[in-house]
């Protein structure tokens, strides 16, 4: 059996309210590790190339207010 079935097993037997602050700390967690991320492209120079899309967009008045 993998970690992740034995991890699944465990989740299945947790009360409702364990549930509920495992799902926050997973939600928190993903979303930290995402902005790490976004922060390690935009240092890195990955997003400039959408950053220029946008702003040419902008520029030339291809965009769609929200």
């Amino acid at each position: 059996m993998t970690t992740l079935m034995k991890i699944e097993d465990e989740i299945k037997t947790l009360p409702k309210k364990e549930l509920s602050q495992l799902i926050d700390w997973l939600l928190n967690h993903d979303n930290e590790q995402w902005d790490k991320q976004i922060a390690e492209d935009s240092k890195a120079g990955n997003l400039d190339v959408l950053a220029e899309l946008a702003i040419s967009g902008f520029k030339n008045k291809k965009y769609r207010t929200l």
